[in-house]
């Protein structure tokens, strides 16, 4: 299987010229910005956006003439539990993934008569250096009192790419430990 992570809008077109066959895409991009709508400037809400979306739509946009041409292929879209819920004061990231997850829900629709998957790994908190909250704290609203490792998350991503998972499409897979299932109220 050959696995194309995403890449810069700058050089996309560049590489898509150069595969002849492409089994699946991940595109795996995004940046945070705090704020509520009343302190989230229009040029933050725009870079959120760019990143996280219009990145998607661009790589997608570039790899699927080949995957419409060979009649398969697979798109996972990197979205997060925050597309699925909403957090205080990310409301532009929240709303920048929970569009990834809808536009790839749209898309698999679109593509599946070309036998394209595209499916969305959503992960929870997850233990990398980027992740600069509590980790106990969020460990906490877990049923299995941790976090996610980045192993995880990579798992899952690589099998709703193979084709171990060539009945799923459309679908949200969340990577949380649990950490969506649940109220908020103390566990």
């Amino acid at each position: 299987m050959h696995y194309i992570p995403s890449l810069s809008l700058f050089y996309y077109k560049d590489f898509s010229n150069k595969f002849k066959t492409v089994d699946a895409i991940i595109n795996n991009a995004g940046i945070v910005i705090h704020g509520e709508v009343h302190e989230t400037s229009e040029e933050d809400w725009d870079k959120i956006f760019d990143v996280d979306v219009k990145g998607t739509f661009l790589v997608s946009k570039a790899f699927l003439p080949t995957m419409i041409k060979q009649d398969h292929g697979s798109i996972v879209n990197i979205s997060s539990v925050s597309g699925m819920a909403g957090d205080r004061a990310m409301v532009a990231y929240n709303a920048a993934k929970g569009a990834i997850i809808n536009m790839t829900r749209a898309m698999a629709i679109d593509y599946g008569k070309n036998n394209i998957r595209v499916n969305v790994v959503a992960p929870g908190p997850t233990n990398t250096p980027l992740f600069h909250q509590d980790k106990q704290k969020f460990a906490k609203n877990s049923p299995l009192n941790r976090i996610v490792e980045p192993e995880e998350v990579a798992a899952a991503i690589y099998f709703v790419a193979s084709p171990a998972a060539s009945a799923i499409t459309g679908e949200v897979i969340p990577v949380t430990a649990g950490f969506e299932i649940s109220t908020g109220q103390p566990m």
